[in-house]
């Protein structure tokens, strides 16, 4: 096996009995990283080679980096390679092997990124405090994770450190789990259930309730004050949890997950808090998880019985206002009303509560849409009701205080940017399963006259189907796969801020088209190619840059060095720049080409020989070759709106693809519809761009027109927003350029591009001036 070019000099290193396995991982890379994480993974290994350990240690690092990549992503393995750096000062090679080997376990156990960094600053932590408890430690590490939490890990092994940080002897017995104080501290450290051993039960379970699939996260919950959340639509669980009545943990995690994902099926939105105290915050938080729990009741009803266990085990923290007390007493009053509660409800409520629970449990009861209204009416009724009480208004932390562990913060139900959130709530709730299934249920059971736009579940093949021309059914009838939305703001000049997640982007698959018209083209064109190409050789990178006069070069400049020691013998001062270092020229630039699609881009200009569209096709082609020639990197995409809810990209040439036949394809298949909703285009793809490693970032736009919409009546506004667009570009490294094929253009496109920009007068200009103005903004 020939190992991949940028590993031979270090596969070269290693001896002659481990070449092979490094060149085995060296060759599976790609599979488990990006092309920027192999690289990392190649310099880690190279990083952990020079600390002069030996080759176990790199070879622990080759072996393990790919599987904690796998489980936790491939960020974590280059923290674990820092982290095993770091401990190179503090123990022996042998340890750090050891820790190296057990990270794959720890990323299966932990199976969260965030918890194996945290994982890492313990282990660092432990080092610096007991560095001989690592090597028991990792010894061992298997059972302790099987019955602790990381939280619990880390209390378990600080006790111990600080125990018996002067008795080596009853520091290892700790360690190696032998001594009768580590036997108890883990007994008082065990947690129930953990989120690790129920997470992918879980997730099946949500699924099977709700048809869709959630995001669920494990949080370290050692406060007691930890309360789940929902942040981005990932639902934030505790690590572990204990047995409540009835419920075993399993049952628990169920419990906490379905009202949290109840909030993103019937909660309806987000709302604004601005304008509310924070009592009347907490109290409509208070509302709407019951509301969201009775809606979900009604289609399941044993959710109601199992938030009802719960609760029934509920008591309110000490030295609180009797509120709380008495929201509490007003939930089981709610459960046992909608009869998830069969006993009755001893404790009383204060007259003016207890009318106001008749309403809540009536209003809440109506259909979803007027329940929603009703919660809102009921606002100030409860608080009126806690107020004419004799204890007194309560505070808002008495209301947040309860101790219903099953209920999340409530954080969902309130953003400041209300609309924003409802519409990206609403745009995930479209979503639909997919579902792989097998290709003779998929053939027996899919009915495509009767399908829906809409779709509950997408079935896809195990295997592809072909029809008799060696196409698949997918490729010939199958419908798109769209990707997004992705939101962007818009600015508003009039208000002076920006509309927040204002337009949605979409990326759909280019149409494939016929070669035969591109090649046409590219034959007309063949005197433009053949000045191109003296252009080009001129920017292909060539040879090496000798680099003099340093002080930390790669070698001895012989000149300046005997220079520097007649000097230095003389007693006269010197210059001690005497190194000098070869630079192999390359260029480090990425490049986004942006077509606009619109309408009028299917027209022909009065005098020219072939429509805009057509123009555009030629100059992007005879680019694309020029610039795949020179290897820098290229993304080409077309783009047209039809209204701000609808703003469509089409990829035709991707980063890392290479231009060959399908992406010819692509830029022959592309046609002109809608309309130019520019500032959305342009954010979209500068996103794309700053996601490269390059120092230079190029975007070209290509346009026969201004900024317009079909939602837009005033002009100016998608000028501004566009203007604003490529400030924000230029405020990110990345250089906008703008070719304009509209004669007019002068009157407005300076007030978006300032001086980057040209106009072309004829549209059969294009091919030629495109590449050559390409040459010129990147020498």
């Amino acid at each position: 096996m020939q190992p991949p070019t940028e590993w031979e000099a270090l596969v070269a290193r290693f001896a002659e009995p481990h070449r092979e396995l490094v060149v085995r991982f060296a060759l599976e890379a790609p599979k488990h990283f990006s092309p920027a994480g192999c690289e990392y993974y190649r310099r880690g290994v190279e990083a952990l080679l020079n600390l002069g350990r030996g080759e176990k240690l790199a070879l622990a690092y080759l072996e393990a980096a790919p599987a904690i990549a796998r489980e936790v992503g491939e960020d974590a393995a280059e923290a674990a390679r820092r982290e095993a750096a770091k401990l190179a000062s503090m123990t022996s090679g042998e340890v750090i092997e050891r820790f190296l080997a057990t990270l794959p376990l720890v990323a299966r156990r932990l199976g969260d990124a965030d918890l194996f960094t945290n994982y890492l600053t313990f282990v660092h932590q432990l080092a610096s405090l007991a560095p001989r408890a690592l090597r028991p430690l990792f010894a061992h590490l298997e059972p302790l994770l099987d019955t602790l939490t990381l939280g619990g890990l880390r209390r378990w092994a600080l006790f111990g450190a600080e125990l018996h940080r002067q008795d080596t002897a009853a520091l290892t017995a700790y360690f190696s789990l032998e001594s009768a104080e580590a036997k108890a501290k883990l007994q008082e450290e065990r947690r129930g259930t953990l989120f690790v051993d129920i997470h992918r039960k879980l997730n099946a379970y949500l699924r099977a309730l709700w048809g869709r699939d959630f995001w669920l996260k494990p949080n370290q919950a050692d406060r007691n004050e930890f309360r789940p959340y929902i942040d981005d639509f990932v639902l934030h669980l505790p690590d572990a949890v204990d047995r409540v009545g009835a419920l075993d943990g399993a049952a628990v995690y169920r419990a906490i997950a379905a009202h949290m994902a109840a909030h993103l099926v019937y909660g309806g939105g987000a709302h604004d808090p601005r304008g509310l105290g924070s009592l009347e915050r907490a109290l409509y938080g208070f509302l709407e998880d019951l509301r969201v729990e009775y809606a979900a009741a009604q289609a399941f009803p044993g959710l109601g019985h199992a938030w009802a266990e719960l609760a029934r085990h509920s008591a309110p923290p000490p030295n609180r206002h009797p509120a709380a007390q008495w929201l509490l007493t007003l939930i089981d009053h709610c459960y046992h009303r909608w009869g998830w509660r069969t006993d009755p409800v001893d404790a009383p409520l204060p007259e003016p509560l207890a009318a106001c629970a008749e309403r809540i449990v009536d209003a809440i009861a109506c259909p979803a849409e007027a329940s929603r209204k009703h919660v809102r009416m009921l606002l100030e009724p409860l608080r009126a009701a806690l107020e004419a009480t004799d204890a007194g208004t309560p505070m808002a932390r008495d209301v947040e205080a309860l101790p219903l562990g099953y209920r999340d913060d409530n954080r969902i139900v309130w953003h400041f940017d209300a609309e924003s959130l409802t519409r990206k709530l609403h745009a995930m709730r479209r979503q639909p399963l997919r579902r792989i299934v097998p290709l003779m249920e998929f053939i027996n059971e899919v009915d495509t006259e009767t399908q829906s736009d809409t779709p509950d579940e997408i079935w896809v093949p195990a295997t592809p189907i072909y029809d008799d021309d060696g196409i698949t059914f997918q490729e010939k009838y199958g419908s798109p796969r769209i990707a997004g939305p992705f939101f962007y703001d818009e600015w508003d000049e009039r208000a002076q801020c920006y509309r927040p997640d204002w337009v949605s982007c979409f990326e759909y698959p280019a149409p494939l088209g016929e070669l035969e018209p591109l090649d046409a083209l590219y034959r007309e064109h063949l005197p433009v190619v053949k000045r191109l190409r003296k252009i080009v050789e001129r920017l292909r990178p060539q040879g090496v840059q000798r680099e003099r006069k340093l002080e930390d070069g790669d070698e001895l400049d012989l000149t300046p060095a005997i220079d520097a020691m007649v000097h230095a013998r003389a007693g006269l001062p010197f210059d001690p720049r005497i190194t000098l270092r070869h630079k192999l020229l390359k260029r480090d630039i990425a490049v986004c080409l942006l077509l606009d699609l619109s309408a009028s881009t299917n027209e022909t200009p009065h005098g020219a020989h072939h429509s805009v569209l057509d123009a555009s096709r030629a100059a992007t082609l005879l680019l694309a070759e020029a610039i795949e020639r020179i290897g820098d990197p290229l993304a080409i995409l077309g783009f047209h709106s039809d209204g701000r809810e609808d703003v469509r990209l089409y990829p035709i040439k991707r980063f890392g693809e290479r231009w060959g036949e399908n992406a010819k394809k692509r830029l022959a298949g592309i046609n002109g519809a809608f309309s130019t909703r520019m500032g959305a285009a342009l954010r979209h793809a500068g996103t794309l761009l700053k996601q490269q490693p390059q120092k230079r970032k190029l975007l070209l736009l290509v346009t026969d027109g201004e900024p317009a919409d079909i939602d837009e009546r005033d002009p100016n506004h998608l000028r501004r927003d566009a203007r604003r667009a490529v400030d924000e570009l230029w405020g990110n490294g990345v250089y906008t350029y703008c070719l304009t094929l509209d004669p007019g253009a002068d009157r407005y496109v300076a007030q978006i591009f300032g001086k980057h920009y040209t106009v072309i007068d004829r549209v059969d200009k294009l091919p030629e001036r495109l590449p050559r103005l390409f040459a010129a903004l990147t020498r």
